[in-house]
């Protein structure tokens, strides 16, 4: 879905910030004056932030409420992934459970039909 919508191929096995491609994935509007996206996909990512039972920063609990998203997504050989988008970056954040510990994470869930 990500090279559908502008991600390079050689960055489909990299985790961490890759491609320029969260315009196509954000929503027209609440992103901010550079955040905008062009919704492409009809996806309309809005800002819900996530959750992480675990101390962050300042504290812990709901994070990035009002200028990021994030989102579950999975591979065929259900391997579990997140997808962060933040108000200010045209690039996907892209987290692997088997590298960062996402125990304890609460992240929004969108199913795409095939």
């Amino acid at each position: 879905m990500e090279v559908a919508h502008g991600m390079p191929t050689s960055f489909i096995g990299k985790g961490g910030w890759r491609g320029e491609h969260a315009t196509n994935l954000k929503t027209t509007s609440s992103w901010g004056e550079d955040g905008n996206g062009i919704n492409s996909l009809g996806l309309n990512i809005l800002l819900a932030g996530y959750y992480f039972s675990k101390k962050i920063s300042d504290g812990f609990g709901l994070e990035g409420l009002g200028f990021s998203a994030a989102y579950w997504s999975a591979t065929k050989d259900n391997v579990g992934w997140a997808r962060f988008l933040f108000s200010s970056r045209k690039f996907v954040n892209k987290w692997n459970e088997n590298i960062n510990d996402l125990t304890g994470t609460a992240l929004t869930c969108r199913c795409l039909n095939d």
